[in-house]
């Protein structure tokens, strides 16, 4: 397969509803070539070849009707891109989207197609008119993470997956960084490939490290410009000035990589021109609680880690979870706000893998002021 040149098209969401589930047309996006034109869902069509028994050529209706034998899948799962910019722009730093997924694990189809002794990896693509593809182990999409398999998707917060989001059918990799994710999915092959493949493995326009070519979604939190219960009371550092009279909260989200999110821990700091200044508050966020789904549909059944509409689980496995930092009042003055987050095995960011290379996980600190 030739490699073309490609080209960056990353849109980050202009703001955010309060809600856990990201509007479909508010999602972040990232194409590398343009977005593909449309395509109705009994056109499409998944070649699955390669190392199989028995290639397959698969329509809508045969997905439809998996469904309809093994039941849908349904899981939440946070969509965060591989570059994380911290730019002073808040209204556009926003790669990271949250959605209720719904499909069929693609582990069905690879059974069916008889995935031959020794295969090691699937290569797969889409429409994107440059010519993306990835790879992942061939035992992530026979298996499950935290109980969560690799999807064929259909379904998105409730509707039928749009176009704009890879529809009619996209793959979802729970455990991975957005960019195995791959929209508009239209083929497979199955290899015995010691080595990851694809366009970000190759370096092109990513340079990922020789040993991290399936980077893993990251521990991380950020500031996000996410509005406040009190609408006149702005919630990013960076949004403006605050007073001196009363207590001040800014507030972000946190992603839960495979290791799990234990908590969010922030420090509030005199600014300093050099060095650190004196250390006013460090303690920990205060995660807010499920409920506010965002969903204009009924909340479907069956989700995985749910009972209802209630999580059995806080936050959910590969998921996000917004935080709430409240401290002060503070006299007049300028200040550091900053924030990390804390896995269930120890570490604190950006620990255990701090390479920037494999998706970003700097902390985040931003410098505001106080004035009467």
């Amino acid at each position: 397969m030739g490699l073309r040149r490609m080209l960056w098209n990353y849109t980050g969401s202009t703001h955010d509803d309060r809600t856990y589930f990201t509007p479909a047309e508010r999602f972040y996006h990232v194409d590398h070539g343009g977005t593909p034109p449309s395509l109705p869902p009994e056109s499409w069509r998944l070649r699955l070849s390669g190392r199989v028994a028995r290639p397959l050529e698969i329509t809508y209706t045969d997905v439809l009707a998996r469904i309809e034998t093994y039941g849908i899948t349904r899981y939440a799962k946070c969509l965060q891109c591989l570059r994380d910019p911290l730019g002073d722009d808040v209204e556009k730093r926003w790669y990271a989207s949250s959605g209720l997924w719904g499909g069929l694990p693609l582990a069905v189809f690879l059974e069916e197609a008889g995935v031959l002794w020794g295969s090691t990896r699937i290569n797969y693509g889409g429409r994107d008119p440059s010519g993306f593809f990835s790879s992942i182990p061939l035992e992530s999409a026979m298996g499950a993470r935290e109980g969560l398999p690799v999807l064929l998707v259909t379904e998105l917060n409730g509707r039928p997956l749009p176009h704009l989001r890879g529809g009619p059918v996209r793959m979802l990799v729970p455990d991975m960084l957005g960019f195995k994710s791959i929209k508009w999915i239209d083929w497979i092959c199955v290899t015995d490939a010691n080595i990851p493949n694809g366009w970000y493995e190759r370096n092109r326009g990513v340079i990922l490290p020789s040993a991290h070519k399936d980077p893993a979604l990251k521990t991380t939190a950020r500031i996000a410009p996410v509005p406040s219960v009190c609408p006149e009371h702005p919630m990013h550092p960076r949004l403006g000035h605050f007073p001196a009279c009363q207590p001040l909260g800014f507030r972000g989200y946190a992603v839960a990589g495979s290791r799990g999110l234990a908590g969010v821990r922030f420090q509030v700091r005199e600014f300093h021109p050099i060095g650190p200044g004196a250390v006013i508050e460090d303690r920990m966020a205060g995660f807010e609680p499920p409920g506010a789904w965002g969903l204009d549909v009924p909340f479907p059944p069956g989700v995985l880690h749910f009972s209802g509409e209630t999580p059995m689980r806080w936050p959910l496995p590969f998921g996000w979870v917004y935080w709430h930092a409240w401290f002060g009042p503070l006299s007049p003055g300028k200040y550091v706000f900053e924030v990390w987050a804390l896995d269930a095995e120890g570490h604190e960011q950006p620990d255990p893998d701090p390479n920037e290379h494999t998706g970003s996980a700097r902390r985040e600190e931003v410098v505001f002021h106080v004035a009467w």
